[in-house]
């Protein structure tokens, strides 16, 4: 009979007691001070180690007892967090606007439908596409006017009759007689343009009439003389406009402000019309000679010539400049601008930046530099020169350029964030009818950046009706953020259609639109269209990755996170995306979990730290707390909860989910019922937490009973339930060890642990198994068996084995008698369980476990059987012989079954069973 070691501890408290109770004369003597005495220090040869692999008999820890404990508490049970609030997401960034850094002032709730919002036409000729090249004035780059009115549904109100004559004036020239009567038609005189200026003719007017309705040719070509016409009207054509203007123009001198409009009016309408561009260069460089091709017409040829995307000529305009000007602000800095466009990054800073150095009170070199380090995101930088072009503004030319530093001016103060001083920027405009449009839609950004949807709607609405320059695109963005789905949708797509230069932003919106309306799989092409248009866009990357993430594909979603934080390395958002997709890999990957987990907490930490200055937000607490928590940082996981504080429920749950962790249980137990008090009936958070409360009530009735096998011997809490003979099993490596040969057939090894539990009582069960050299095994692994009438004749009423059957994975759960199955389905449960495990080596250390859990179907006594291979569920089962109600004992086994004459090499190692205590 050997001593336990509850035994031991007794006797050990006994014999200390009875020698403290023993009279001792001795005991009051004074003691004598200690002396030290010094030695010289010998140095004794380093013993040697012995290196080995696996776990030799010197490597056990000593144990002075030869056979466990018989049970264990259980350590804290790995108790659920509830679910994390959806993540905000970041709404369509606009032009001017926010860049990265500030993308967090655009934050909207990311909560996305349970079922998607169906997508209806947004009205009657809402999906109508205005057709490209339309005529009319445009201040700005981009769709027509006239396609964004027809875009926001306008009307011109006008009478069938006044809009069948506006129509006929911009198709065709109209002749008006001396007698009153008047033609639609073609006038072919080669003159044309100069003859509609006349009021008096001195030559014969070829004409030829036209049917209005048809457009057909009515007759042959007439000629009317001179002095029975009264009025030539050409057709309102733009180039009929231009050959127009061009006439009336003097070229002197005294007519380069007129010239300097004209050029500004064929800009506009080269946006729209390309061939127009040749006519502005041809006038951008009359002007540059009548102004002795100095700087000022120089810069209108240049202009001409970016806007045109001619980058070989500008470039060769600003190499060919010689003497004074090789070595101008205005030489260095068409320069910088040219090589910026080409990519040459560093090239073109130093050029900009030399030439504010050259002239440093040059406001356009200054606002050269501005437009560089806007377009690297990089406006923190631009505040300098910014205020030295706004200083020296008096020596800008006209409304067209004080404009474009008005617009320099706000997009610098709103990618900042600073939407104050943009507002300032602004009122420093002058009202000019040109550029109304451009003045919307900078008052239209600033209302958006501040959150203002409807007066940022408006303003948008303004600006698309006078200007094509992402009026219709701030229009689609306050939609989604007033929930006009259809209505928005209808101005992305026409934007996409119609305006190159911001087809990524409409796809971006699209991206948008659709998750927030539920539809992941089409937000996710929308997004990828994105970035597939600008592959440097860091929103799109963003929403990509994000859309990804919510799609769960993790792996890519970290891919196109991680290129948009190499744009935008201050972008909240995305290390939010970034953090939360790498835990959720930690949670799918179990293999590379700690590998997720440290990325997950460098990124949730600095999302904590960029966010900082701007106050926390909850959320990113939390989530830094459940990341900690995962990591098993335990204290930075409470540190993170405690300072969301009040602000969270999450947190508060968080604390009291570390408090069971460090075995506070009490102390978690009652903060639990504290927040469940505090939240009403049918609130999702108080039901967590009365179910967490129930899962730990439930772990403090169980406890464990644990077998490392880490002794000399098995000792008598293994029984031989069966042998082969003398074939049983030992300890060999702190391992207990089956090896040998089988000499009877039909005999397995059964190492049954005692005592076995009763049904009720059991949770589960694991043990690590080891195949060691060449065997020949029926089956080795882990068996559940039901005392039951029948085991005694070879069956059993509940048996469910897990293990290695012939070398492969293998898995049999009879519930019940077989030989009671009538039908061919109650005969299949009968039947070994097909596991679908890819790359399981025999040859490797394998954990099997079986654990039983209340059904989720029926509830009540009822269980389900589970069965696990290295801590992943590989089948679920309900069963009928084991309930809560169960009396009958359930062996738990350890089993070896081989032919006879069949080798075996195989060990069992780290046995585990947990089971709930008796109840009296």
């Amino acid at each position: 009979m050997r001593i336990r070691r509850e035994q031991a501890l007794l006797l050990a408290v006994v014999v200390v007691g009875v020698w403290l109770a023993l009279p001792d004369a001795d005991r009051s003597r004074p003691v004598p001070p200690l002396s030290v005495t010094q030695k010289a220090y010998e140095a004794a040869p380093v013993p040697g180690v012995e290196l080995f692999e696996g776990k030799g008999a010197g490597a056990r820890p000593a144990d002075l007892f030869l056979e466990p404990s018989e049970s264990q508490p259980l350590p804290p049970a790995i108790l659920p967090f509830p679910p994390l609030g959806a993540l905000p997401v970041v709404a369509l960034p606009m032009a001017p606007g926010q860049h990265g850094d500030a993308y967090w002032q655009l934050r909207v709730p990311g909560d996305i439908p349970a079922e998607p919002i169906p997508l209806t036409p947004a009205g009657p000729g809402a999906e109508t596409r205005p057709a490209s090249g339309a005529a009319g004035s445009a201040a700005g780059a981009g769709a027509p006017a006239a396609a964004n009115a027809a875009a926001l549904g306008g009307d011109s109100g006008a009478s069938a009759q006044d809009a069948a004559r506006a129509r006929y004036e911009r198709l065709y020239d109209r002749l008006t007689l001396n007698d009153g009567l008047a033609y639609w038609g073609e006038v072919l005189n080669k003159n044309k343009h100069r003859l509609a200026l006349q009021r008096t003719f001195q030559e014969p007017i070829e004409f030829r009439w036209i049917s209005e309705e048809t457009g057909a040719q009515i007759g042959k070509v007439q000629s009317f003389a001179p002095d029975k016409v009264a009025r030539v009207e050409l057709a309102k054509t733009l180039r009929n406009q231009i050959e127009r203007t061009k006439l009336e123009l003097k070229e002197d001198v005294a007519s380069l402000p007129q010239r300097a409009e004209f050029l500004e009016q064929l800009l506009r309408e080269a946006r729209t019309e390309t061939w127009v561009y040749a006519e502005a260069l041809a006038q951008a460089q009359l002007y540059a000679r009548l102004r002795g091709d100095s700087e000022d017409g120089l810069r209108w040829v240049a202009r001409v010539l970016r806007e045109q995307g001619d980058i070989a000529k500008e470039l060769a305009l600003y190499q060919g400049l010689s003497g004074a000007s090789a070595e101008s602000g205005f030489r260095h800095a068409g320069l910088g601008s040219v090589k910026a466009r080409l990519g040459l990054v560093r090239d073109a800073e130093a050029d900009l930046r030399k030439a504010v150095a050259l002239e440093p009170a040059n406001p356009r070199v200054a606002m050269a530099l501005v437009a560089f380090l806007l377009e690297q995101e990089r406006a923190g930088e631009a505040i300098e020169p910014l205020d030295a072009a706004v200083r020296n503004r008096g020596m800008l030319a006209g409304p067209a350029e004080q404009y474009e530093l008005g617009t320099l001016a706000v997009s610098v103060h709103l990618a900042l964030g600073r939407v104050d001083a943009a507002r300032q920027a602004l009122s420093r405009l002058e009202t000019d009818a040109d550029f109304q449009g451009q003045r919307d839609l900078l008052r239209a950004c600033i209302a958006y950046a501040e959150r203002k949807v409807d007066d940022a709607a408006a303003a948008y609405r303004d600006a698309a009706g006078t200007t094509a320059l992402g009026g219709a695109l701030g229009v689609g963005a306050c939609q989604i953020l007033k929930g006009q789905w259809s209505e928005a949708r209808s101005m992305f797509e026409t934007v996409r259609d119609l305006v190159p230069a911001l087809r990524h932003r409409a796809h971006a919106g699209l991206a948008l639109l659709y998750e927030r309306t539920g539809h992941i799989a089409e937000a996710i092409t929308e997004a990828e269209a994105a970035v597939a248009c600008n592959p440097r866009d860091a929103y799109a990357l963003y929403l990509l990755g994000r859309l990804r993430r919510l799609s769960g594909q993790f792996d890519s979603a970290v891919e196109a996170l991680g290129r948009a934080l190499q744009v935008r390395d201050r972008m909240l958002d995305a290390y939010a995306e970034m953090a939360m997709a790498e835990l959720q890999l930690a949670t799918q990957q179990p293999d590379t979990a700690a590998d997720h987990l440290v990325r997950a907490t460098r990124y949730v930490d600095r999302l904590v730290e960029l966010q900082e200055p701007h106050g926390q937000v909850p959320l990113f607490l939390d989530l830094q707390g459940r990341i900690r928590f995962a990591a098993g940082d335990l204290r930075g996981a409470r540190q993170a909860f405690a300072r969301a504080g009040d602000k969270s429920t999450f947190a508060q749950v968080g604390i009291a989910l570390v408090d069971y962790a460090q075995d506070r249980q009490q102390e978690a137990r009652g903060q639990l019922e504290a927040i469940a008090r505090r939240l009403k009936r049918g609130e999702a958070m108080r039901e967590f937490c009365e179910e967490i409360v129930r899962r730990i009530d439930d772990h403090a009735d169980q406890e464990q009973i644990r077998d490392p096998f880490e002794r000399d011997a098995l000792g008598n809490v293994w029984q031989r339930e069966s042998t082969n003979g003398p074939l049983w099993a030992e300890l060999v490596r702190g391992a207990a060890s089956v090896r040998g040969t089988f000499t009877q057939a039909n005999k397995p090894v059964v190492l049954r642990r005692s005592p076995s539990p009763q049904g009720r009582n059991f949770v589960s069960a694991e043990v690590m198994v080891r195949v060691e050299g060449e065997t020949q095994e029926r089956f080795f692994g882990l068996r559940l068996q039901e005392a039951s009438a029948r085991a005694g004749r070879g069956g059993s009423d509940f048996d469910a084995r897990l293990g290695w059957r012939e070398g492969k994975p293998y898995l049999l759960i009879q519930d019940g008698d077989p030989t009671l199955a009538q039908t061919e389905e109650d005969k299949k449960r009968f039947d070994p369980v097909e596991l679908a495990l890819e790359g399981v080596d025999p040859k490797k250390p394998q954990i099997l476990a079986f654990e039983v859990l209340p059904r989720e179907q029926g509830g009540g006594n009822l269980l389900a059987l589970r069965a696990y291979w290295n801590g992943k569920l590989v089948h679920e089962r309900p069963v009928q012989r084991i309930t809560r109600n169960s009396r009958t004992i359930l062996h738990i086994d350890l089993m070896v079954e081989a032919p006879a004459q069949g080798a075996v090499d195989a060990s069992f190692d780290d046995y585990r069973l947990v089971r709930r205590k008796e109840k009296s």
